[in-house]
């Protein structure tokens, strides 16, 4: 059992909940390569049936299969030559991303001018 200061619970919670994030979407990918195998035997134990139906519902949905097509693509996409870059930047690009904190903080560059 594990105890810590009351005052930290909602510290706790948040860094549980990123945690399990983390990890369940990592299980639910050895899920998805074992049903891709063996089908619905691929089922572990302790799932709910009608939460397995979801997933495998999930699975079969074009557009579910498109994007993970999409994702896994960006992942090992290799434009300079260099290897595939590791980057923890989701589904934006660095770019995308480096385009929108200039465009939020631009209106902030002319107040100090």
């Amino acid at each position: 059992m594990y105890n810590w200061d009351a005052a930290i619970n909602e510290r706790v919670r948040n860094e549980f909940e990123a945690k399990l994030k983390d990890r369940m979407s990592d299980q639910v990918c050895r899920w998805k390569g074992k049903w891709r195998e063996k089908g619905d035997e691929a089922k572990p134990k302790c799932i709910d049936p009608d939460v397995w139906a979801g997933l495998v519902k999930f699975w079969k949905d074009p557009k579910s299969e498109l994007k993970s097509i999409n994702s896994r693509n960006a992942r090992y996409h290799d434009p300079d030559g260099l290897g595939i870059h590791k980057h923890r930047s989701g589904h934006t690009s660095y770019k995308a991303r480096a385009r929108k904190r200039v465009s939020t903080y631009a209106p902030l560059l002319y107040l100090h001018c």
